[in-house]
């Protein structure tokens, strides 16, 4: 089969049902029975009100009939398996995430987790026995075959839920793809979830994702005595003088050169490791002379050894450093990045967080020689907030 004749085989599929349903419908119906007994065939305008009638009831018998098909198309998708679309507009924070979900899901019991990511080496972040799908980065696409694009987007969906026929899938992305949103007019039985850490912020883009049965973004619950945790009292040996090192965790650009030169000016006379994602790796400049590559950054364990941390203004990978009492410089490059985490900073006012402009040197550079000297004592006077993983947030 060629290539064009592959991608046109679940638009023919949608246009189908579509026909289906819209000569299913009771407009289209009776049209056809006004037409064919008035116009056409006059003398049968004696049988009209009988056949009318007949219509009615038939009517009646197919809508019955099609909301037992659509209860047992629910009743027919695995509760056990979730099915989980990771993007990369926003760096790795999507990935990230997703991984996240993934390893909080695989502990229930005949857990099914099946992944379609733009990420290679997705497969490094996941647990074992994670099914992954990988399609090509859309931004990688020129404008010709963007269309294209989302056409094998939207076929791999629906050859992905025919397959494994997830109770919910979850799109994590900054907007969704058309082919995501092809996909959900003819699968309408998952829970389709848009998860939106962030919120929404264009009016445009909300209006584009209103087909999603749920938008969940990241709320920020207010300091709850009952809820505050004591502080991590770990042994000495367990936090270690490793610094995380992600200050443009949530997107594509470059690291900072200025911020790299700082980091390794202030760390100078401290025996300090650097860690890092792994996904930096394309990324020269943000190679140190002694380092740690994480294949996973967002995880309670991995943050829990941290002694300090530089990261971008992520609410997810904050709040779980927060969670850990780790103290950390949040370093935004516009006023609007920290709206979220100021907002974090007033409910929770003992958590170790400082927030720097980045370009603002002599903040940075004050702010990172803190965390980096004083990091202890930070810890000891800071009480950490509570952190709900994701699963919990998005309620499933």
């Amino acid at each position: 089969m060629s290539e064009k004749a592959n991608l046109t085989t679940v638009r023919e599929r949608m246009l189908t049902e579509e026909l289906a349903r819209i000569r299913s419908t009771y407009s289209f119906r009776l049209g056809i029975l006004l037409t064919d007994n008035i116009i056409r065939k006059p003398w049968k305008i004696p049988l009209l009100p009988f056949k009318f009638l007949a219509l009615n009831i038939e009517f009646v018998r197919s809508r019955k009939k099609l909301t037992e098909t659509q209860t047992t198309n629910k009743a027919s998708l695995d509760k056990n398996c979730i099915f989980l679309i990771a993007t990369i507009e926003e760096g790795i924070s999507s990935p990230e995430r997703v991984a996240s979900i993934a390893h909080e899901w695989s502990t229930k019991q005949n857990a099914k987790i099946v992944i379609m990511s733009p990420v290679e080496g997705m497969h490094r972040m996941l647990p074992p026995k994670s099914i992954v799908f990988p399609i090509n980065d859309p931004k990688k696409e020129t404008k010709a075959n963007r269309t294209n694009w989302n056409v094998r987007c939207e076929n791999l969906i629906a050859t992905l839920i025919d397959a494994h026929a997830p109770s919910h899938v979850i799109f994590d992305g900054p907007y969704p793809y058309r082919g995501v949103l092809n996909a959900m007019k003819y699968f309408q039985s998952p829970t389709w979830i848009w998860l939106r850490p962030d919120g929404i912020k264009s009016e445009s883009i909300a209006t584009r994702g209103a087909s999603f049965d749920k938008i969940i973004d990241f709320q920020i619950q207010g300091e709850d005595q009952s809820l505050i945790q004591p502080a991590l009292s770990l042994p000495e040996g367990d936090r270690k003088n490793i610094l995380l090192f992600a200050p443009h965790y949530g997107d594509r650009g470059p690291v900072n050169l200025k911020i790299v030169d700082l980091v390794r000016k202030n760390l100078e006379g401290f025996k300090w490791k650097i860690a890092y994602p792994r996904h930096l790796d394309e990324d020269r400049s943000s190679e140190f002379r002694d380092h740690l590559k994480l294949a996973r950054t967002l995880d309670q364990k991995t943050i829990s050894t941290m002694g300090a941390a530089i990261v971008s203004p992520n609410i997810e990978m904050i709040s779980c450093l927060m969670a850990n009492n780790v103290p950390t410089l949040c370093v935004c490059k516009e006023p609007t990045d920290s709206v979220r985490i100021r907002m974090l900073q007033r409910m929770y006012p003992r958590i170790p967080l400082t927030i720097a402009d980045e370009a603002n040197m002599e903040q940075l550079d004050i702010s990172i020689k803190a965390i980096i000297q004083s990091n202890e004592q930070m810890r000891r006077s800071s009480q950490p907030m509570t952190y709900n993983g994701l699963l919990d947030q998005l309620q499933i």
